[in-house]
């Protein structure tokens, strides 16, 4: 049997990417109106409004709206790469990770998932299941203290209070607050929390950055460099800002920061984009090129 024409194979492929833009568009569509509204009041009629399509390409990509829900609020806690060999990386991995997932994304799966708690016991429940099984146990065995498992959890309820009234209630200190100020006064407080038997001196913040200047400095010019790369990219593509959102995954707002070098991104995130832009991921990071 003959192969098929290339023309046929580019049509199949074509048809293929534009099933995938649309899978994107709707998880994004979903996880806003999740979020907003919380699962039980959310409709499959007004996921399919705000991501632009039929309610039919809904159910033809997920089926029901709990199968949706499911695939909108899936993440993975990256806790292989929290952990560190030094209890301050760990600490610092852990803290700066949270802040910057949820500053990077309000609407990402992890935030979504935490606001429908709020009103659905059903996410509720997942929320407790993926926490417990996928932080707490793994965390708790880095710690070499009495109540391993109760630290563990203590940290997550911290850090989960600080990102819920910074970016769910809008606590007004909080929300006005600078990352790197709220790291400096948080992250010793974890450290402690975490592993009192470390021997730092826990009124002492060891994360990377924190308190140089220069360093902090620093790090914000390659945000501009990494962002104006990314939009040299784009255009070479010839691609829109809301194309190459869609095409990644990423929110338009976040990727506008990102090339005006106002956020960062997750290597996740990252990895993303350079699939979007046909590119290897280490071109995102040539910087210094105009």
């Amino acid at each position: 049997m003959s192969s098929p024409r290339p023309e046929r194979e580019e049509a199949i492929a074509g048809c293929e990417r534009k099933g995938l833009r649309t899978r994107n568009r709707i998880l994004q569509a979903a996880r806003s109106v999740f979020a907003g509204v919380g699962f039980e009041r959310a409709t499959i009629r007004a996921i399919a409004a705000a991501a632009g399509v039929d309610k039919s390409s809904v159910i033809q990509h997920f089926g029901t709206k709990q199968a949706l829900f499911l695939e909108a609020v899936h993440w993975e806690i990256p806790v292989a790469n929290i952990i560190a060999d030094d209890p301050p990386t760990t600490t610092d991995n852990l803290v700066r990770g949270m802040l910057d997932a949820w500053a990077a994304d309000p609407n990402s799966p992890m935030a979504v998932l935490l606001r429908t708690s709020m009103t659905s016991e059903d996410a509720a429940e997942l929320l407790r299941t993926r926490i417990t099984a996928q932080y707490v146990a793994t965390m708790a065995a880095t710690i070499d203290a009495p109540d391993a498992r109760l630290r563990a959890a203590l940290t997550g309820a911290m850090l989960m209070g600080i990102v819920s009234q910074r970016h769910i209630l809008k606590m007004p200190d909080l929300e006005d607050a600078d990352i790197e100020g709220i790291l400096r006064l948080i992250t010793p407080l974890v450290s402690t929390l975490l592993y009192p038997n470390s021997g730092a001196n826990p009124m002492v913040p060891k994360p990377r950055g924190l308190s140089d200047p220069q360093q902090v400095a620093q790090w914000a010019e390659v945000r501009v460099e990494v962002g104006r790369r990314i939009r040299q990219l784009r255009k070479a593509a010839g691609m829109t800002q809301e194309a190459l959102a869609l095409e990644s995954g990423l929110s338009r707002n976040l990727l506008v920061d990102v090339e005006l070098g106002k956020s960062g991104l997750l290597y996740e995130r990252l990895f993303d984009l350079a699939r979007a832009l046909k590119v290897e991921p280490h071109q995102l990071l040539i910087v210094g090129s105009q």
